[in-house]
């Protein structure tokens, strides 16, 4: 919904992602919080700086490139690969 409205989060981490009570389809209720980092998408590839969590910042925010969606979603990608293994392996 987020990235459909125009905007980045830009510090996707656990401690932003609240999971809730079921809702009426016996589905978990997940919320996004904390949006001091959110940005607008903007298609310039300049470079900008550093914001959000580096651990699981990607490497073109590590590189100062402008985020996008594809940020977000390799910081999730993380995410899963943290919760799953209790680490990551270049951290």
């Amino acid at each position: 919904m987020l990235h459909s409205l125009g905007f980045v989060h830009n510090d996707l981490k656990l401690e932003n992602i609240v999971v809730g009570d079921k809702n009426n389809m016996g589905l978990r209720n997940i919320r996004l919080i904390d949006f001091g980092y959110a940005s607008a998408i903007v298609r310039d590839p300049c470079k900008t700086d550093f914001c959000g969590n580096l651990a699981f910042a990607s490497k073109y925010a590590l590189r100062f490139q402008r985020t996008s969606q594809r940020d977000d979603l390799i910081s999730l990608a993380y995410i899963l690969v943290y919760l799953h293994k209790g680490q990551l392996s270049f951290s």
